[in-house]
């Protein structure tokens, strides 16, 4: 194998790590977008700060670290 076709593959090997890195950090941005726009629309429905799952307040210290949170800690551990 040439030096040239080597370097050619280990670009190719590289590019195609990048691209999947790309696409986690893609995936995982959609899901945070998702989790944003959910609490914005449980503030308009005045149910923000309330466990979507047992409806359990959620306490202002989650809330504050995690704002768009939508379960309880008690919830989320489960």
């Amino acid at each position: 194998m040439s030096k040239s076709h080597s370097a050619d593959f280990a670009e190719q090997v590289t590019e195609r790590e990048n691209d999947e890195v790309l696409e986690e950090i893609k995936a995982e941005t959609e899901a945070s977008v998702m989790n944003v726009l959910a609490a914005l629309a449980r503030v308009r429905e005045g149910t923000y700060g309330q466990c979507t799952r047992c409806g359990e307040a959620i306490s202002p210290e989650r809330l504050a670290a995690i704002p768009e949170a939508a379960l309880c800690m008690s919830c989320a551990g489960k």
